[in-house]
């Protein structure tokens, strides 16, 4: 089902601890249901008590739900960090490829602090190193850096990759050519095959949304999307998918002629279902899922001249609540960077503001 064009509210951002106060209580999710926020790739993660980020300048950080102080729990060896996850006990991050002697790789430490571990070394992430966990790996998509390339291109031989969480021999698990971010319901493992690069910055390639077991073994097609996919998520007994444009450098827009969708499947479905259906030039970066609905982060406006990337952030980014199926739409947090990662809890939902978190309640 199909619902109608977005509609827009006032909303604003809040810097955490400032509005725990106005946050009530909620309900816990239904027993049985799985997903967020384990099945989830983000720079921003959340637990029962604290939020953790990265930074641009390397560094991982961590604060209380309930405001207060800042810690930084420590800093990356090459000073730059892309994407973070924790389980019960520590905080995993993964860092880029800056350099033969700063290969992109995945590390660990205990959540109160301590010693950092490196998971998983050498390899080179082909877009943003998100990683996801679950009770015994570490999931991304990466090319080892003794990878051959495949017909030319380096980013051919990019895999979907599973590592113990207390580190060893990394197994590729799925592709090639694998993309973007995976996401996991404790079982499988989900992500993005597609046939090569783009012939263009502005023209993109079909996409195939890929299930496999996390074991190891055959990888199963689920649905090809002739859009760019920008995140991927699963909840209860479903996988989600934005197919949305996106922005890159020099104001070039991949696939944003057409209006941004949420899409999913379950068990029982052969095509996809469209569960959102946003406004011509309303791009989705990211995507979460509780019983309540969906939380899309959108991407802010562009203005001034340059090839930064993104030039001039007016903070136009902001976050929009959807019913399940597309039955009611809301802005919930406005004033945003350009980009924001998202994380929920059962009662607040949490973006990735210029030095930190910001929070909203849901």
């Amino acid at each position: 089902m199909t619902s109608g064009p977005a509609t827009w509210a006032a909303g604003a951002a809040v810097v955490l601890g400032l509005i725990a106060a106005s946050c009530g209580g909620g309900t816990s999710p239904p027993v049985g249901v799985r997903g967020a926020p384990l099945s989830h790739a983000s720079s921003i993660a959340v637990d029962d008590t604290d939020v953790y980020w990265v930074s641009g300048d390397g560094t991982i950080q961590r604060q209380s739900k309930s405001g207060g102080g800042v810690t930084v729990l420590g800093v990356d060896a090459c000073r730059t960090a892309d994407s973070v996850a924790v389980d019960d006990a520590y905080v995993y991050w993964s860092h880029g490829y800056t350099g033969r002697s700063c290969p992109a790789t995945v590390s660990r430490m205990p959540k109160p602090g301590g010693p950092v571990t490196v998971v998983a070394a050498n390899f080179v992430f082909p877009d943003h190193g998100r990683i996801v966990v679950d009770d015994r790996a570490v999931y991304f998509v990466a090319i080892s850096t003794d990878a051959t390339p495949i017909d030319g291109s380096i980013r051919s031989a990019a895999k979907v990759w599973s590592v113990p969480k207390d580190g060893g021999t990394p197994v590729a698990i799925g592709g090639p050519i694998a993309r973007g971010q995976p996401a996991t319901d404790g079982r499988d493992v989900y992500w993005l095959s597609v046939p090569g690069d783009p012939p263009n910055p502005e023209t993109p390639v079909p996409v195939t949304i890929m299930r496999t077991p996390r074991s190891g073994g055959a990888s199963s097609p689920l649905a090809t999307v002739s859009r760019n996919v920008t995140a991927l998520v699963f909840f209860d007994d479903r996988v989600y998918w934005a197919a949305s444009g996106a922005h890159g450098v020099e104001f070039f827009c991949m696939d944003c002629a057409a209006p941004a969708e949420v899409q999913s499947m379950g068990p029982t479905d052969t095509t996809p279902i469209t569960e959102v259906t946003m406004s011509t030039g309303a791009l989705i970066h990211d995507l979460v899922i509780d019983p309540g609905g969906l939380w899309l982060s959108l991407e802010g406006t562009r203005s001034g001249t340059g090839v930064d990337y993104p030039p001039n952030d007016d903070h136009t980014g902001s976050v929009m609540h959807v019913l399940r199926h597309g039955s009611g739409q809301s802005t919930a947090l406005s004033r945003l960077p350009f980009w924001s990662d998202l994380a929920i809890d059962e009662t607040r939902i949490f973006a990735l503001g210029d030095t930190g978190p910001v929070v909203g309640p849901k």
